[in-house]
């Protein structure tokens, strides 16, 4: 008892929304009191429609829509992460109010993107810069990133 005591108002509730379950419940959910935040989790949600990672797939969209407008009548603060600052942006239009702003599939993304600027083209690489990066090449080099 003295921990809980201890921590009284001081605690979050956060709620993460991954199912399908939890989307035809939503606004049973946000009836409960006490709740401090509703995080739609888009990726375990996706995959629960079995659309994994499709975030604009309809019924994904559907279901983050009813999430929005569940939270919103029960005044629950809502939260997300954003993969730029485009979707930041876009997501504070729409009301949310925390936004992490990294995430594996960002990193992911951000990955393929390189690899597909490094596939079409050849890095020209002189000493100056490499050195720059912290290397040392007695003469300048071409380096192919790619298939």
């Amino acid at each position: 008892m003295g921990y809980c005591a201890g921590i009284d108002g001081t605690r979050c509730c956060c709620l993460l929304v991954e199912t399908r379950d939890a989307i035809e419940n939503i606004e049973e959910i946000c009836a409960v009191p006490g709740i401090d935040l509703i995080v739609p989790a888009l990726f375990d949600l996706s995959t629960d429609y079995g659309v994994s990672g499709q975030f604009d797939h309809p019924d994904v969209v559907a279901a983050l829509a009813r999430v929005e407008d569940a939270a919103r009548a029960a005044a629950i603060p809502l939260g997300n992460a954003a993969l730029s600052k485009e979707q930041a942006d876009a997501l504070f239009e729409r009301g949310y109010r925390v936004i992490a702003g990294f995430d594996a599939l960002w990193l992911r993304g951000r990955a393929a993107e390189m690899q597909s600027w490094t596939t079409e083209c050849n890095i020209l690489c002189s000493l100056r810069f490499l050195s720059v990066l912290g290397f040392f090449l007695p003469r300048p080099m071409v380096i192919h990133l790619g298939s």
